[in-house]
């Protein structure tokens, strides 16, 4: 029971650093998307969507849905504290 103790504080440090890591994407995310209003830019950029969305297929089928999903946030806008 110790070792799965021992996994399962290492999933949680992991996942505590993801959601550290996917706070600040969505910040910088807000970023850009307040320079692109500013500056009458389109809000989506299809080329870096896809150069995104083919790393990821390169980390599997899960990876690559996820981060579909990270992507359909981050243009949606994000609130971030």
């Amino acid at each position: 029971m110790s070792e799965i103790i021992k996994y399962r504080k290492k999933i949680d440090e992991i996942d505590n650093e993801l959601m550290r890591l996917l706070k600040e994407r969505f910040y910088q995310t807000n970023i850009v998307m307040d320079i692109k209003k500013e500056s009458g830019l389109n809000k989506l950029d299809k080329d870096r969507e896809d150069i995104i969305l083919d790393k990821a297929k390169l980390y599997g089928d899960e990876v690559y849905d996820i981060y579909q999903y990270i992507l359909k946030v981050s243009k949606e806008g994000v609130k971030t504290k």
